[in-house]
């Protein structure tokens, strides 16, 4: 029996009906040209699509982000690691100092006090393990003083540093619950 023009166009447009897998797709339970997706604990969405006897494997995110897990291949060379030397830090909204605190959801903030001319930075709730944090003062008439050892910030001489300057900057990397400042400039 041959498939008339309706039973063409009703095979070329049915969908195939979602496939969870458990455990991990693989070339051998699937078939060519099936889609699965899949979540691995910890790990992020992943789309799979089986094609010329291949298994392809993409990451998803909520949020656009793109994930490697393996290596990355920019303009067709392959690197095993990135390099600062695009590397921009995305200015995040002013944060103001609440009881010695800010909470950072950037990499680079400007900060200003809670309510006189001059208030201490002791810590630095947010960020990520590995993260660089960039701040600066708000403004050049309020005085910042980030400060050794009171919370979970350490500088890098043990001494408090002040940024007193709209060009004041401090540089910071977070390990595990402490940050460590690694550069400060003083302006003036």
């Amino acid at each position: 029996m041959a498939l008339t023009e309706r039973d063409l166009r009703k095979l070329i447009n049915t969908k195939q009906s979602s496939s969870e897998f458990q455990g991990s797709p693989s070339i051998s339970n699937m078939i060519d040209g099936q889609m699965a997706v899949q979540k691995e604990s910890n790990n992020q969405l992943a789309i799979y699509r089986k094609k010329f006897g291949r298994l392809w494997k993409s990451y998803m995110s909520s949020n656009g982000d793109e994930y490697v897990k393996r290596n990355l291949n920019v303009k067709g060379k392959t690197k095993s690691r990135v390099t600062a030397k695009d590397l921009i830090f995305e200015k995040g909204p002013e944060l103001t100092i609440d009881s010695g605190a800010i909470t950072t959801i950037n990499s680079f903030h400007t900060v200003d006090v809670e309510s006189s001319s001059s208030d201490n930075l002791d810590t630095i709730n947010g960020g990520s393990n590995g993260q660089i944090l960039i701040l600066k003062p708000a403004s050049a008439s309020r005085t910042i003083v980030i400060r050794h050892d009171e919370g979970n910030i350490i500088t890098s001489d043990g001494s408090n540093f002040s940024m007193n300057d709209g060009n004041d900057t401090a540089v910071l990397f977070k390990d595990d619950s402490k940050w460590f400042v690694l550069v400060t400039i003083n302006a003036q």
